[in-house]
Parts: structure tokens; C-alpha cells; sequence
């Protein structure tokens, strides 16, 4: 058997979902080699350490130890929000491995894609390290820094992947050098266990090629092609597990490759778990069922079935959806009597067998990555439910460009409060696409409950929610959603809402929702804000209210619906609501709602006003807070003037004084 390679890494208990996928890469890509794989880490539970015995276990070429470095040793070093002290467990290896002669020390964000044994078997001479310089530093803002701390930044070398040269780094003492430079530098440090690296070992590094730690900075200058690397590393904050698709531009290839690493793994550790993707459809464009399938099959995430319900669509319809079938066997077609988006729902997820359930409409699509993100996001935080971001052809700019962090809500209240005051930094709530749901929780579905033509989204969800204890929200535009298109029989914004097949008032709607909403949370012991509460169906009434009588659709059955609500909800809508501004609104939409249209441009006639007028306010304050400047200016000058004048009248009178006294 040939000599194990030792491997280090070195992480904290929430990094250890990426340590995974690395390590993955690593063992996956040398078979031919065995290590010896060291995680120094002070924190890291159980469960997660069985997690990495188990990658070792199934690739079958490598053992794992867990190293805790001896408490105390980094308390005085610089630890902030963007580096822990576990980036200086490196410096340790020396002592932590005496047995080794060698090691390779690797950052945690990296995927290892390819053989590394001409790295590990590198020549190090009589040097300490092997590594590769960190082109990023080379930028002309950094230029100063590095004169700072005595280093050259066209020599200066990253520390996310390192070949040590442990027998002289012992024989060196360099563990003590390394602390103690740390130290030194404290709060003058940037990138602290990577600069006390470069200053400490300067002229004792031997540079290998980058395609052995290919970085952001090579990526954005285009350094090799990506085929052609062995070690890509996810230097800066921009990571592939928290980087809005929009946002990775020149790393989108390298995030990528991630992803489907990352989805190898899931396979590989028997991870993945079946996913139902149901679509229903009612003589949707052909061109958007196709778009809306192909984005389905072209996921990451392979393992997943398309069940398309076609809810009574014509000859010409039906059959494309039998022929698309044909194509891919994780397609399933049924087909039913027209009877609505939620019975269409009812009958796909009643046939689907996947264990996470996501709903789509018929002419959206989705981004490649949109079920692979969802699926990490439910995994890594234990969720019931993940829910990303949307974006339309009515989108002008992205609302997710920025890095982000998956946010949980938690407990049942929580989660309710959400359904009708939206999740904190995401735009969606009530409907139910854009939306992974753990399977256990949409079984509890009433669908008669929710059996509504129109608005089905909010009744289906206000129980999915209440039976919901984690929510995970990814803040990406996941989800394409195409709002000018219809996928059931119903199209327009109409004068009537079905519920059982029966029609109702449209405005009947908004009602029911409320008063279910009151009577579900109140059966099923959940905690809710009755000025909440009220503050929604007032805005959903108004919604209504102005789409109907937008397309002269407010009859008299929706006025005679309208004058029920208000006999019986209107005087505790009334005291619950907090806003005046609400107040008034529950006034006028419960009692002369044709007025609303005059209120709403009234109200903005009078914001406007009102930020014209704090405009003109700001204005003139900056005015006069620069004439008071300006005085200020001026009576300092004529302060000095006067200084001036006295100095000279006093010189004067000294020097007339000394005459005097000569004669």
C-alpha cells in the first residue's frame, strides 16, 4: 500500500456542510492515493463528525481525525464578524503532527478536481512552504498596506492551500514565531493568519503553479481555463452556496462546478430525497410548457419528478403533454376534468411520490439551481419549508444582488404571522410556488378547504403554514413568473370567484379569508395580532375592490357581499386597526367604497405634497445653516481684524513708552 498523504483542514461547526462537499472532492478524485485527513476544529458536534467518517467510510481510501487545538493558545489573537480564531489552528500543525513530515493544509472552500499527487510530491528543498501567490493583492489599493507590514504584494502568497514542510518548521520553532508575529501586527492586520504567514516565512516559500489554487482574483483575469485546474478556491466572500445567480459573473462556471459536486455528494451519501414538481395545465402555450418542463429536467438537482395535471385542456394540448412524457420517464402526465387549479394540485400531489413537493403554474420557469438551493437550504437548516425570491418580465432590476445568508423563521406563530405580513426581506408569501414544501406538511392539507377557482394560494397556504416549524428563506430570484397567462379555465381578474364550484362575489373572497383565517389559527392554537390581522384583509379588500371596479366588475352581488362584511366585521376591523391612515381606508372601502379610487389619489396627492414640502424644508434648513456659515466666516474675519488692530495699537504704545523712557 502506498504511504498516506496528510491532509489538513481547519473549521468551525458552521462550516462543516462545505468541509463535506470538499472532502468529497478530494477522496472522489484520488482513488489511487490514501490519506491520512486531520480537521482541527473546537466545536464540531458528533452527528457532524460521523458525517465525515462516513465520506471517509464510503470513498474508502482515507482515515479522519479530529484535532481540538489546546483551549487558550489564540485567546489574544484578532478575531472579528469575518475571521474565527480556527483560520490559526494551522499555525499548530507542526506541533499537532509529529509524525508528519509533511502536510497539505487546505482551506475548506475549495473543490479538489482533479489528482493532487504531483502538488503533495513537490520538492521542497530546504523550504518551509509550498504555495501560490494571491494575485488580488497585487491591486493598487494594497500597495501601501503591504509596505506596512515589509512585504512585496507581486510575492505574496495565499494560505488557503499549503504544502508544509512540518520537520523544519519544527526544527524552526515556528509555532511560536507565528503567534507572536500575530501579535505584534494585531489590529493592523487584514487578512491576519494569512499576512503573519507571508511575513514570517518571506523568502522561504516556493511557488507552484495556480492551477493548484485557482482564485477569484485568477478567475476575474482569466488566468487558465477552468478544465485545466486542479484546486479551484472560493477566496472571497462571494461563495457559490451564498451568491445570488445574478451577482457571480465571472465566477458563475466556478459556482457552478460547486453545485454539481455539491449534488454528486448528496448522491453519493444517499442525501438526495425524491422531489415532486406539479404543474397543473389548461391550454397553456405550447412554447411555455415547454420552457416551463426543459427548466424542470435541465436541474442540478436530478432527482425529481415533473407531474403535469392537465386540467381539461383541449385534444392539441393533451396530446404534446403525452409526447413530452415519452421523452424523459421522470415526466408523468395526467389527466382530469376541468375543475381548477386546486383540485388540479389535489389530483398531482395525490399521484406524485416525492418527499419534498414544489408547485409551479404551467408558463413559468425556474433557474437551473432553484431545487439544489432550496434542498441544501431545508437540509443544512432542518426546514419544513424553503422559499426563494421571484423575478418577472416587469422586474427592471434584481431585488437579490447583494451576498446573503440563509435567514430561518421558527415556530408555528411565527411562521402564520408571515402568511399575512410577509417574510422578513423576501417578496413572497401568499402564493404557493417559488416554494419547497417537506411532503408531511402538505399531506395535512384540507384541499375543500382551500377549493377555490381564484386566490387558492392564500387558503392552501394559510395551513401549510400553521403546520410549518422551520422556514428557510434563500434570497435569490429562483423562480420566472409570468403573471399575463392563466393556467387553469380561469383568465381574467373576473366579477366572480368559484368555491366548490359554486360561483360567489368576487369581493366574497377577501371575507372568507379573514374570517377562516380567525376560525383556522383559533382550532389549531395559533397565536395571532388581531390588528395584523385586520391591516390584511383591509388590503386585500382593497386590492379587490379596485380591480373590479377597474373592469366594471362591483355588481350588486359583490356590493351586497361588501355590505355583509360590514355588518359583520367592519367595528372590530375598525378598533383592531393601529394606522389611522387603515382607519380611514376600513371607512371607506366597508361604506362608500366607489370613493376609494379619490381616496387612494388623494392620499398620494398629499404624500407627494408632503415630500415636496420636508424637500423644501431640508432645502432651506441647508440654506441657512450655510448663511449662519457664511456669518460665522464673516465674523471670524472681522474678529482677526480687530485682533489685528489691538496688536498693533498695543505695539504702538510700547514702543512710544521705550522712547519715553530713553529720553
Amino acid at each position: 500500500m502506498n504511504q498516506k498523504r496528510a491532509v489538513a483542514f481547519a473549521i468551525n461547526d458552521g462550516y462543516i456542510s462545505h468541509l463535506e462537499v470538499a472532502l468529497f472532492s478530494l477522496l472522489k478524485n484520488n482513488q489511487n492515493s490514501d490519506f491520512n485527513i486531520y480537521v482541527l476544529s473546537d466545536d464540531l458536534k458528533q452527528a457532524n463528525i460521523r458525517k465525515l467518517e462516513r465520506i471517509c467510510d464510503d470513498q474508502k481510501n482515507a482515515y479522519i481525525t479530529v484535532i481540538k487545538p489546546q483551549d487558550g493558545v489564540f485567546t489574544s489573537l484578532k478575531v472579528n464578524e469575518h475571521f474565527s480564531k480556527d483560520m490559526y489552528s494551522r499555525y499548530l500543525l507542526p506541533e499537532l503532527l509529529p509524525h508528519e513530515k509533511k502536510v497539505l493544509y487546505l482551506d475548506a472552500d475549495i473543490l479538489v478536481t482533479d489528482d493532487i499527487s504531483e502538488l503533495y510530491d513537490t520538492q521542497l528543498s530546504d523550504m518551509s512552504l509550498a504555495a501560490i501567490k494571491d494575485m488580488g493583492i497585487q491591486r493598487p489599493q494594497f500597495t501601501e498596506y503591504m509596505d506596512s507590514l515589509g512585504l512585496d504584494g507581486q510575492n505574496y502568497y495565499n494560505s488557503g492551500v499549503l504544502l508544509m514542510n512540518l520537520d523544519k518548521m519544527r526544527k524552526n520553532n515556528t509555532v511560536i514565531a507565528l503567534i507572536e508575529t500575530t501579535k505584534k501586527f494585531d489590529n493592523r492586520l487584514r487578512h491576519p493568519d494569512q499576512d503573519v504567514i507571508n511575513i514570517v516565512f518571506k523568502g522561504d516559500i516556493q511557488e507552484v503553479s495556480s492551477i493548484w489554487n485557482f482564485q477569484d482574483e485568477d478567475r476575474r483575469i482569466e488566468l487558465h481555463p477552468l478544465d485545466d485546474v486542479k484546486i479551484v478556491h472560493y477566496t472571497t466572500n462571494s461563495k457559490p452556496w451564498n451568491t445570488p445567480n445574478i451577482a457571480r459573473g465571472y465566477n458563475r462556471s466556478a459556482h457552478q462546478l460547486y453545485e454539481q459536486y455539491e449534488y454528486e455528494y448528496y448522491v453519493a451519501l444517499g442525501y438526495t430525497r425524491k422531489v415532486s414538481v406539479i404543474i397543473p395545465i389548461y391550454n397553456t402555450k405550447q412554447e411555455y410548457i415547454h420552457e416551463c418542463i426543459s427548466s424542470i429536467l435541465d436541474q442540478v438537482y436530478r432527482n425529481l419528478e415533473a407531474v403535469i395535471v392537465d386540467d381539461g385542456s383541449d385534444r392539441r394540448t393533451a396530446e404534446y403533454l403525452d409526447n413530452l412524457a415519452k421523452k424523459d420517464d421522470r415526466i408523468k402526465v395526467l389527466h382530469k376534468k376541468n375543475a381548477g387549479t386546486n383540485q388540479a394540485r389535489k389530483t398531482g400531489f395525490i399521484e406524485s411520490t416525492g418527499e419534498y413537493v414544489l408547485f409551479m403554474d404551467g408558463d413559468d420557469k425556474v433557474s437551473p439551481n432553484m431545487v439544489l438551493k432550496l434542498f441544501r437550504s431545508c437540509l443544512n437548516n432542518s426546514s419544513d419549508m424553503a422559499v426563494c425570491e421571484y423575478w418577472s418580465e416587469y422586474d427592471t432590476e434584481s431585488v437579490s444582488a447583494f451576498l446573503y445568508e440563509d435567514s430561518l423563521v421558527i415556530g408555528r406563530d411565527n411562521i402564520s404571522r408571515c402568511r399575512y405580513m410577509g417574510f422578513p426581506g423576501v417578496r413572497l408569501a401568499g402564493v404557493v410556488w417559488a416554494k419547497l414544501y417537506k411532503r408531511a406538511v402538505v399531506e395535512k392539507i384540507d384541499w375543500e378547504f382551500s377549493n377555490y377557482a381564484l386566490v387558492e394560494d392564500e387558503f392552501m397556504n394559510l395551513q401549510i403554514f400553521a403546520y410549518t416549524e422551520r422556514v428557510s428563506l434563500v434570497r435569490d430570484q429562483l423562480y420566472f413568473y409570468r403573471q399575463q397567462v392563466a393556467t387553469s379555465k380561469e383568465s381574467n381578474y373576473p366579477t366572480y370567484n368559484k368555491f366548490d364550484g359554486k360561483n360567489i362575489p368576487m369581493i366574497q373572497t377577501a371575507g372568507d379569508l379573514y374570517e377562516k383565517s380567525k376560525v383556522f389559527y383559533d382550532k389549531h392554537g395559533i397565536q395571532y395580532d388581531d390588528g395584523e390581522l385586520a391591516l390584511n384583509y383591509v388590503a386585500i379588500l382593497h386590492k379587490h375592490i379596485s380591480k373590479l371596479m377597474d373592469c366594471d366588475g362591483f355588481n350588486d352581488d359583490n356590493r351586497q357581499s361588501l355590505a355583509k362584511q360590514k355588518e359583520e366585521h367592519f367595528a372590530h376591523v375598525y378598533e383592531a386597526l393601529d394606522s389611522e391612515y387603515y382607519k380611514l381606508m376600513a371607512v371607506i372601502l366597508l361604506n362608500v367604497p366607489d370613493y376609494i379610487g379619490d381616496y387612494t389619489k388623494l392620499i398620494q396627492a398629499y404624500e407627494s405634497e408632503k415630500s415636496i414640502l420636508l424637500s423644501d424644508v431640508a432645502m432651506l434648513r441647508g440654506e441657512n445653516a450655510s448663511l449662519r456659515k457664511e456669518n460665522g466666516d464673516f465674523l471670524g474675519v472681522k474678529r482677526s481684524a480687530r485682533l489685528f488692530a489691538g496688536n498693533i495699537k498695543r505695539k504702538v504704545r510700547l514702543r512710544t513708552r521705550l522712547r519715553n523712557l530713553r529720553h
